[in-house]
């Protein structure tokens, strides 16, 4: 990768909840080279960084950096818009079980309960 002890890594942020926030680009030093990890710092706050992963953490040019935070939000938003999905199917068939009459609930609880071995 050419890293090396004293160079500059790259990763963006949003930090901001309203439409429109900047997002923020941290600059993270690396301080620190083992044969398997850079050690990065920003704001005297250390943070390991694998030489081999197959994500790093930072990235050596701010163009890169721009090319993961986009990565990184597709992956958010689908994993967002599935969870979503879930939740309004488990949300429909609650609401179904709520509107279904009270016998027909008693009668299911009482079926299900009879199949429970203490």
């Amino acid at each position: 990768m050419g890293i090396k002890v004293g160079d500059m890594l790259y990763r963006y942020e949003a930090y901001g909840w309203n439409i429109g926030d900047p997002l923020v680009l941290q600059e993270w030093k690396v301080i620190r080279e083992t044969p398997g990890t850079y050690v990065l710092e920003l704001y005297d706050t250390p943070r390991v960084m694998y030489k081999r992963g197959r994500q790093n953490f930072a990235k050596p040019t701010k163009e890169l950096a721009l090319e993961s935070f986009i990565a990184r939000k597709r992956r958010q938003h689908k994993i967002l818009t599935h969870q979503l999905s879930d939740c309004g199917a488990q949300l429909r068939f609650a609401t179904g079980m709520a509107i279904g009459t009270a016998a027909g609930m008693q009668e299911k609880t009482r079926v299900k309960d009879e199949n429970v071995q203490p």
